[in-house]
This record gives structure tokens, sequence and C-alpha cells, in this order.
């Protein structure tokens, strides 16, 4: 069975949000998810971390578990720039991005 965690950055600051992932991997979680949203408020918070940013983050403090978005919105990110900040993430993490993109919400 694999089991995966969804962290949230407009509630939780980046240690907290550090520290559960490290210790998700440890556990031997599946997949990491970051929410791609705008404002906090969507996750009842009121502000939040930048989904690619926090990846990225998260890629550089991990080294197994898989690190994901939780829908990369077609609709608020340039094609071009989406494609380069999600080309990162793998780069940095050695591969082990899963992209969720579509029609999410602002």
């Amino acid at each position: 069975m694999i089991i995966d965690i969804q962290l949230n950055p407009a509630v939780e600051p980046w240690g907290a949000i550090r520290d559960g992932v490290l210790v998700a991997e440890d556990a031997g979680f599946g997949t990491a998810w970051a929410f791609d949203h705008f404002d906090g408020a969507m996750l009842r918070g009121t502000t939040t971390l930048e989904c690619f940013t926090l990846l990225g983050a998260m890629a550089a403090v991990t080294s197994r578990i898989g690190l994901g978005s939780l829908v990369a919105n077609v609709a608020t990110r340039h094609p071009g720039g989406m494609a380069m900040r999600a080309a990162s993430v793998p780069a940095i993490s050695g591969g082990r991005l899963v992209l969720g993109h579509g029609a999410g919400a602002a």
C-alpha cells in the first residue's frame, strides 16, 4: 500500500512543513503533495507558499519521498514559466516530481 501526505503551507510555516516532510519520508510515505493556490484563504490560512518553490525546498531537504503538485493551474500560470518551474524540481530532487497539471482553482 502506498500512502501519501498533503501538507498545508497556508496554515503551517516552512519549518513545520520541512519537519513534516522529513517525518513522512522517514515513515515511508510515497509522495508529499503541495497545493498550487495564490490565496491562503482557499486553504483556511492568510498566506501561502508558492507551489514549485515549496517543492524545490522540500526536494533540497529530502532524498527519497516523491514530490507532487496539486494541481498546477493552467489558467493562472504561463505555460513556459510553469514548464521551467516544474523542470527545476526534478533537477533538484533527482527526478522525484509528480506533476499534477490541469484546471485547478485560483
